[in-house]
């Protein structure tokens, strides 16, 4: 009796396609739910014991120096995330699983660029005005600080929150979902990713969601990225402005 060899492509998709059924909806929230918790309670951590040692010293962070390292440390381990997630749901290929593609109806970028600056412009003097002492936390903070924390708001953070939010996670419950439900789940746990600064910034960042939302759906995870830079990069150039008008 002759022996029937398995062809290795169909092993192999039939792999492919063991491991995309196991990533259902619900296993895909559970694992986003583990990151975030892991990259606020570690971030927090540690921020939190190096303020201790140095409170031994009759010193502290500024609260600004915190929550710059606490920004650093927690889109690190977003980034992490997405290594290890987009290698599985793309089965190896860390581009399909965030779908990273080309930018697609750039017109709409463009305009949706432009609602995201002017809303950036409005809200960072609302933000500064509405509370004073967060201005003055920074007005009084070094320069270095301050870069780095600019670096780390425009480059890292729009980077690893689009790509673990609206790039890995989008796709996996893109397979279960329509648009508008992922698109609502991956915002609103991005503005809960900022819930300890209070309700009244992620009032301010709801339109923010929407506008990503819209971004990431119509022309890619790529624009997605650009607007959430740019939007950060808006809001910091008015507290420069800001500081340096402050004298």
């Amino acid at each position: 009796m002759a022996i029937q060899q398995s062809n290795p492509s169909a092993v192999s998709e039939q792999r492919a396609e063991t491991i995309a059924q196991s990533e259902t909806a619900r296993r895909l929230i559970f694992i986003a739910v583990g990151w975030c918790v892991l990259a606020g309670f570690a971030s927090g951590f540690l921020v939190g014991f190096v303020n201790g040692f140095l409170r031994v010293q009759n010193a502290s962070l500024s609260p600004p120096l915190a929550f710059t390292i606490q920004m650093l440390l927690a889109t690190g381990i977003l980034l992490i995330a997405v290594k290890r997630q987009t290698a599985i749901l793309g089965h190896g290929n860390r581009r399909i699983g965030v779908d990273d593609g080309p930018i697609t109806r750039r017109w709409l970028l463009c305009v949706l660029t432009l609602l995201a600056t002017m809303w950036a412009f409005f809200a960072s003097f609302f933000w500064n005005a509405a509370l004073p002492q967060s201005f003055a936390a920074w007005r009084n903070e070094s320069s270095w600080t301050l870069a780095g924390f600019a670096i780390g708001a425009v480059t890292l953070a729009p980077l690893a929150e689009e790509l673990f939010y609206r790039g890995w996670l989008w796709k996996g419950l893109r397979q279960h979902w329509r648009a508008f439900p992922t698109s609502l789940l991956t915002g609103g746990f991005w503005l809960l990713a900022h819930i300890e600064r209070g309700i009244l910034l992620l009032g301010m960042l709801l339109p923010v969601a929407v506008l990503l939302g819209l971004t990431r759906h119509f022309c890619g995870i790529r624009a997605a990225i650009i607007v959430h830079a740019l939007y950060n990069l808006v809001g910091i150039l008015v507290l420069i402005l800001l500081r340096r008008a402050a004298g």
